[in-house]
C-alpha cells in the first residue's frame, strides 16, 4: 500500500491523504484526470508521476519543478517517508 499525505508547509498539519493498493503509476497535478489532484497555483496540470518498477521513483513533468530534500530533480528514487515538494 502507498500512502501520500499533503501537509501544510507552515505547520505540518495534514490537509489530505490518498491511499493506493497495488498501484504502479500515480499521477499528480491540478487536472481532474490525475489520481492525486492538488488545486494550487504552483502545481502544474500534470505536475509529476510516481512510478514503481523495482522501487518507487518520481518523475517531474511540471514547469515549477519537484524538490526532494530541497534539491530540484527531474527524476529521483524514493524511500520510505520521502518528502516531495
Amino acid at each position: 500500500m502507498v500512502i501520500l499525505t499533503l501537509f501544510d508547509a507552515t505547520n505540518r498539519e495534514t490537509i489530505k491523504q490518498w491511499r493506493f493498493d497495488k498501484s504502479q503509476q500515480i499521477r499528480l497535478g491540478r487536472a481532474a484526470e490525475n489520481q492525486v489532484v492538488i488545486d494550487h497555483p504552483l502545481v502544474s496540470r500534470f505536475h509529476a508521476e510516481l512510478v514503481f518498477t523495482d522501487s518507487w521513483r518520481v518523475i517531474n513533468y511540471g514547469s515549477n519543478g519537484v524538490l526532494i530534500q530541497g534539491q530540484t530533480v527531474q527524476k529521483a528514487i524514493l524511500t520510505h517517508n520521502t518528502v516531495i515538494q
